[in-house]
């Protein structure tokens, strides 16, 4: 199979992200579950 395709299909999944640096400030949002 060719990997090209593959790694297109993958892509379209990812969420964009923006590039982050050192010094900003960035915001988690997490559930915990515990057990």
């Amino acid at each position: 199979m060719d990997t090209n395709v593959i790694k297109r299909a993958e892509e379209s999944f990812y969420k964009k992200r923006p590039d982050v640096r050192v010094g900003d400030t960035v915001r988690l949002h997490l559930k915990i579950k515990e057990g």
